[in-house]
This record gives structure tokens, sequence and C-alpha cells, in this order.
């Protein structure tokens, strides 16, 4: 419906089996199972990815951003990203931290995340952004 017969006639043509930001989990012998990640994690592009235990609960999490700015007008940006902290349970499932909880707002097109230690050995997370200066968060701890 977007397109034009004319655009389409003219358009290589791919096929997607899944459209959902997803991880790949290596099962062991060479078997892989494709899982797709909580909805908070499918409003727009990832282009970031941290992977830690953030908790401490001993199961990897996964903090994620993205966006994209770059389409046509009619398209809209791709900007419903703030940040999302998924947290592990060690089998393969993630719940989705609100952002309320966690305290992200990421503005922007987010390229990459990383994890600094600062001199004070305290955890800083910094988000990298097109066009735009870094954005850094210090990791709190639970008390």
């Amino acid at each position: 419906d977007i397109f034009t017969s004319e655009e389409l006639a003219k358009a290589l043509l791919f096929e997607a089996q899944t459209f959902q930001t997803s991880y790949i989990e290596n099962l062991g012998g060479n078997k892989f199972e494709i899982r797709a990640l909580p909805a908070a994690a499918q409003f727009a592009p990832i282009n970031g990815v941290l992977i830690q235990d953030f908790n401490k609960d001993g199961n990897l999490d996964a903090l994620l951003a993205g966006n994209f700015f770059g389409t046509r007008v009619k398209y809209g940006r791709y900007d419903a990203n703030k940040g999302v902290l998924l947290l592990g349970d060690g089998k393969g499932d993630f719940k989705n931290i609100n952002n309320n909880k966690s305290g992200l707002n990421i503005d922007g097109e987010v390229r990459d995340i990383i994890s600094v230690l600062n001199s004070d050995n305290q955890q800083l997370i910094i988000f990298t952004r097109n066009d735009d200066f870094v954005k850094m968060y210090a990791l709190q701890s639970k008390k």
C-alpha cells in the first residue's frame, strides 16, 4: 500500500522469517534457537547492546538502546526506545524493567553502549548517540 506498482517492479524481493528483536541461544550439539525478546524491545531498532549481571543475581541481563531518524518523512522516525533493561532469569527468559524504575531516559539515536569504571571504581554506562553528545549513567548498587 505504501509503494507504487512502478517502484515495486524495480525492487529486489527479500523474505524475512521474523521481524522481532531476538537473540539466538546456543543449545549445544550444533543446535540453536531463536528467542524473541519482550515487547519493550520491539518498539524501535536496537543498535547498542550491553550484556552483564546488572542486578547481581547471577544471571545475565541485557541493556538495549537504539532508534533511527533517517527515514523518509512519510514513514516517520523510529524513536520509541528510551533504553530497555531486561533482567534475565538464567533460563532464557527476560523481564522488562520499566523506565521509571530503571531510570533510563535516552533520547536520540543510540549507536553503542559501553561500560567503564571511573577512578573511584564506580561503573559508568556510556551511550554514544549519532550527531549528539554521549549520555552517561552511573550504575547504582542495591542497598
